[in-house]
């Protein structure tokens, strides 16, 4: 699998088709990269297990919970 760095996610907030799972249960619908860290941060924040997101075209883009959790705030309302 590929890892992104923060900055080159950042760049692709607002594309889709990416998938949250806590597990192996789909947190949503796909939708874009802002949703899903959306979806993941609301399942990991309740202490759910752990969350990652993947990209639907193509699995081997994967962003794990450490880097959702950074993403987050980065995005996050103030």
């Amino acid at each position: 699998m590929r890892n992104l760095s923060d900055s080159d996610l950042v760049g692709m907030l607002n594309s889709g088709s990416w998938l949250a799972r806590g597990g192996s249960v789909a947190l949503g619908c796909p939708g874009t990269l802002r949703k899903a860290i959306c979806q993941a941060h609301m399942f990991s924040s309740d202490g759910s297990s752990p969350t990652e997101i993947i990209k639907i075209s193509n699995e081997e883009f994967h962003i794990t919970s450490e880097q959702i959790h950074r993403l987050w705030d980065r995005i996050r309302p103030h």
